[in-house]
């Protein structure tokens, strides 16, 4: 099997893309027998090996596991599915920074954030018609790649609308009681599918810390004593639609929204040695970090046939991600309500923008050459203000590279052969 990844270069890509073009279909393959059912009407069963690469979990399966919720907890239930779920995504850009090994009803979905990871914990078990595990190629799945994938594939027309809910309630120590939950809804209504979504998870865990200083000579000279209560909360909300053109071309709408806020209030307590043993109260302090942090993400592809072999293929993603970071803090608490002593700001936002394009041509059964381009934008921009109190009042002071903003464009053309 020959594999040409993302070369860089053009003329590279496209001297080892005709290199494949020239190869003979059958070269490193033994011609399977044909399908006759069709892949959309093979019988699924508890675990079906459809031909040397692809085994297929259906009803009997799922049976097997009745407290199983969604179609995550179905794929770690079969081999070497958890370990796909645990990946984490990388820092790479470009939609190969999404988890490409999970796919659903044979397609990547068109997300970083919003990704197949992440949208089958909004997939029910009732809406699941089988689940394939694909090792190496699968003329059914037109996904360049020869690693191990998982492929959900869902039910298709009007069968009901279904879904899940869950409430929890946390009660950190020294702290008041956190509900939160999430509420998960799929159906299909005509040509269109889709899966919807809403978690608020409280993540609020007071915290306590000492802190002991000693000079050079190692001697102990003071001790700080901090009770730390935080306010911290997430909440998601994500969609993913599908909807299919009488022709047959589908079109996929992915979009998330998150917020998430992490607030901390370190109350401090000053102590010197009293040279007893002892320990002496010098003073309080006070310290507040407070981080906002909404975000955004909307992305798409459609397809569509240009022949008997050929297809066409467009995705594109916009994500915008906000970031407020303050603290403030108050040295000495002199008075009966603390006045920061030193105050800083930080904002700042990363977007961006992505577009690709690539057309697939099907040389084979077991033969396809993908080749296209990529194009993005992505933005950084910060500012920093700094204020240090004097004479009573916070002044705004002049700090060099408090504003910083970077833009890059990019473009990728690349040629796949599997």
């Amino acid at each position: 099997m020959i594999s040409v990844q993302k070369i860089p270069r053009f003329r590279a890509c496209l001297f080892y893309g005709l290199m494949a073009a020239l190869l003979p279909a059958g070269l490193a393959y033994g011609q399977d027998e044909a399908d006759p059912a069709g892949y959309e009407d093979r019988e699924a069963t508890e675990n079906t090996i459809v031909n040397e690469s692809t085994i297929i979990y259906g009803p009997e399966f799922f049976a097997l596991y009745p407290n199983a919720i969604n179609a995550a907890d179905l794929i770690r239930r079969i081999p070497g599915g958890n370990a796909l779920l645990q990946q984490e995504s990388n820092s790479r850009r470009g939609f190969s920074a999404n988890r490409d090994s999970l796919l659903i009803n044979g397609r990547r979905l068109s997300g970083k954030s919003n990704d197949s990871s992440s949208a089958l914990e909004r997939i029910t078990v009732d809406q699941i018609l089988r689940i394939e595990l694909i090792r190496g190629a699968s003329p059914d799945i037109k996904i360049t790649s020869q690693k191990t994938l998982v492929n959900v594939v869902l039910k298709s027309g009007d069968n009901g609308g279904s879904g899940s809910w869950e409430v929890q309630a946390r009660k950190p120590f020294r702290d008041d009681l956190q509900p939160g939950g999430s509420v998960f809804w799929g159906d299909s209504v005509g040509r269109l599918d889709y899966f919807a979504s809403f978690e608020f998870n409280p993540r609020n865990r007071p915290a306590t810390s000492l802190e002991r200083n000693f000079d050079q000579n190692d001697v102990f000279v003071s001790q700080l004593n901090e009770f730390i209560p935080k306010e911290k909360w997430e909440l998601t909300a994500s969609v993913n639609l599908t909807f299919t053109f009488a022709n047959g071309d589908p079109l996929h709408l992915n979009g998330q929204y998150g917020f998430g806020k992490d607030t901390s209030i370190f109350n401090g307590t000053n102590f010197i040695p009293d040279g007893a043993g002892g320990l002496t109260e010098t003073g309080s302090s006070r310290r507040i970090t407070d981080q906002e942090k909404p975000s955004y993400e909307i992305g798409g592809d459609w397809e569509t046939s240009l022949g008997a072999d050929v297809l066409l293929k467009v995705l594109g993603l916009y994500s915008r991600s906000d970031t407020t970071f303050s603290q403030g803090e108050d040295f000495d608490i002199t008075g009966d309500t603390p006045e920061d002593d030193v105050f800083s700001l930080i904002d700042s936002n990363l977007t961006e923008g992505i577009i690709r394009t690539s057309l697939v041509w099907t040389v084979s059964d077991k033969h396809s050459i993908e080749f296209g381009t990529e194009a993005a934008i992505n933005k950084l921009n910060s500012n920093l203000e700094f204020s240090v109190r004097e004479n009573g009042v916070l002044v705004l002071q002049d700090v060099t590279g408090s504003n910083i903003g970077v833009k890059e464009i990019r473009d990728e053309s690349f040629i796949i052969h599997t």
